[in-house]
Parts: C-alpha cells; sequence; structure tokens
C-alpha cells in the first residue's frame, strides 16, 4: 500500500545489512518524532537481522514502516522511499548514521513557515576511535538565506554533496520527476541535490549539526580503481554544468582542481602511484581545468600542485602526494 494518512515529514532510511547501527538510528529519531512524522525503512534486501530489528520498534511504534524490497542499491532504496512516503517534506537519514535533538527541534519551525524550498543544517562527525567534531558551513556560526551564498556551498564545496541532513518538499521532487539514478555508483547523491536545488527559490542553511555522521575506516569510493573513480569523476563535471550559475565559474574551476588532487592524494595512500597521477593527468577534465586558471588564481599553499600537474611531473608528483599523505596520517 502505497499511500496512507498524509503526514508533515517523511524520513526514508535505505538499509542493507546494518543489524549493527539500525537500533542507534531508529533509537535516536523515536524521541524527536511527533504523530504527523513518519519514519520509512527500505530494506535493501538484507541477509542480516535488519528486518526483524526493525519490525521490533514497529511493534511498539506505528510510526514506523518497514518496506522490503530485493536489493537493488541504495538509489532505488530512496527512490521507494519517495514512491511510499506520505510527508509534505522529505528527509534521508542512512541507517549508520544518528538525529540530533538540536536542530531537529528547528526542523517543525522551519516546515511550519512554508518559507524555504531548500533546507540544509551542518554535521557532527563521529570518528572510529570516539572522538566528535562539527563540521560546519561557516566558522563564524551564522545561518545563511542569501542564494548566491548557498550557491557557493552548493557548487564550490562538498558540504551539501550528500542527500541526508536536508529537507526537501516532495511537491518539487514530484512535479520536476527527481529521482536517484540507479546506474551511476558515485555521486547519485550530488545529482539528485543539484537538480532539485536547481528548482529552488528559497533556501536556508543552519550551521547547526542535524546528523551524527558515522566515519567507517575504509571510504567506500577506495573499492574503485582510479580509472573508474576519474570516469565517474568526469561524468559529475559535466552533469554540474548544466546547474552551475555562470557567475561562479573560477570558483567551480578552483574547486574542481582541488577534486583532482584530492584524487592524487586518495590514491597515493599507501603507496608511491605513478599509474595512478598519470590517470589524473591526462584526464580531459584536467585538461579544461587547467585551461581555466593560472598560477597567479592559485592560493599559494596549491601552487607547487598546479606546477606539477600542469607540466606533468608523474615521478615528482607520486613521491610528493605519497609523502603528504603520510604528513597528513601522522598528524592525525
Amino acid at each position: 500500500m502505497k499511500s496512507m494518512k498524509n503526514k508533515l515529514l517523511s524520513i526514508i532510511i535505505p538499509s542493507y545489512n546494518v543489524e549493527k547501527y539500525i537500533g542507534d538510528c531508529l533509537n535516536s529519531i523515536i524521541p524527536l518524532m511527533s504523530d504527523d512524522i513518519e519514519v520509512l525503512v527500505i530494506n535493501d534486501g538484507s541477509k542480516d537481522n535488519t528486518a526483524e530489528i526493525v519490525n521490533s520498534f514497529i511493534s511498539k511504534d506505528d510510526r514506523i514502516r518497514l518496506i522490503n524490497v530485493q536489493n537493488g542499491g541504495v538509489s532505488k532504496a530512496r527512490n521507494t522511499g519517495i514512491e511510499y512516503s506520505c510527508g509534505e517534506y522529505l528527509m534521508f537519514l542512512d541507517a549508520d548514521d544518528c538525529l540530533l535533538e538540536e536542530a531537529f527541534n528547528l526542523i517543525r519551525e522551519n516546515i511550519n513557515s512554508r518559507k524555504y524550498d531548500f533546507t540544509a543544517f551542518s554535521r557532527t562527525i563521529l570518528e572510529e576511535d570516539g572522538r566528535r567534531w562539527n563540521q560546519l558551513f561557516n566558522k563564524n556560526g551564522i545561518d545563511v538565506t542569501e542564494k548566491k551564498l548557498v550557491d557557493g556551498f552548493m557548487f564550490a564545496d562538498s558540504l551539501l554533496n550528500e542527500c541526508w541532513g536536508k529537507l526537501y518538499k516532495k511537491d518539487i521532487i514530484n512535479i520536476h520527476n527527481i529521482r536517484f539514478k540507479v546506474d551511476i555508483p558515485i555521486g547519485e547523491d550530488v545529482m539528485f541535490v543539484m537538480e532539485y536545488y536547481s528548482h529552488c527559490d528559497n533556501v536556508h542553511i543552519y550551521n547547526i549539526p542535524l546528523v551524527l555522521y558515522r566515519q567507517h575506516g575504509e571510504s567506500t569510493m577506495r573499492k574503485y580503481n582510479i580509472s573508474d573513480r576519474i570516469a565517474y569523476t568526469e561524468g559529475l563535471f559535466e552533469y554540474a554544468k548544466k546547474y552551475v550559475p555562470s557567475t561562479m565559474s573560477s570558483q567551480i574551476h578552483y574547486y574542481n582542481f582541488k577534486i583532482l588532487t584530492n584524487l592524487c592524494r586518495e590514491y597515493s595512500r599507501k603507496r608511491v602511484n605513478k599509474e595512478a597521477i598519470r590517470i589524473v593527468y591526462h584526464s580531459y577534465m584536467t585538461a579544461e581545468i587547467l585551461s581555466k586558471l593560472s598560477l597567479k588564481s592559485i592560493p599559494n599553499y596549491k601552487k607547487p600542485e598546479y606546477v606539477l600537474m600542469k607540466y606533468k611531473f608523474l615521478s615528482v608528483s607520486a613521491v610528493y602526494y605519497y609523502f603528504k599523505e603520510i604528513i597528513s596520517d601522522y598528524s592525525k
């Protein structure tokens, strides 16, 4: 059954083999809920006890719904959640994360105002060793509602890349038939957010953490080889061109330059990886970005990386990024 009584907010949680985390996730939500909020757990073909744990919560709280589907990936699960949701507003949450009370208390106020098409919150990072720290949009703690400033976070930063930690109007999603792309293994989050954001006039960024984001030891990104990663990165680069304001061209070029240097660092983490550097440096995206940038436009601390990339000093670059990662890991 896809339609039930209308709700104010639907929280959609895609879940696959998350028996270790789903209880903590739901326990963080339940004390914050009212009767006009629902939680949809989309069980994406889990083979562990995820469904049983969720059902134990449902037996005590009928505001939680479990939807079992065949395993099809996180994008398909989120799309299923959109179809089954009854909320006027939607929120996505990953099953290994939790909601934080302070920011959630602002959600009803935000929704009741009916003023904003897009609302985003910052996050608290939970490290594996238990340390917590706030990843804020700006250091001065000021919330942002000016569209041009939010554009900078959307298109020239990575803090809005994820679909979670945000409020969406379901009407906008349905009118424009916005869905997660099921054939994209990397970047489906930011594609969804960019497309949705392109239809928004009034926006609000709260510099208050809403989500406790759990860091895992190995990034899922690292399961892909560098050739796949650069191909996916190029795809996102092209996709974003449809939405980026022309007035932000210089910011965007530098942002994408940093994405490329971060790839060099990531694949130099455990060894001197000249082949990974070569693949990044010979990408058409690299050539296009470098054609838009000059040494003068690069901050001093990034100038060495610009020179190494522009002149394709592969051996020196491989050693440089390897030692940069060693120093970074040592300083943590």
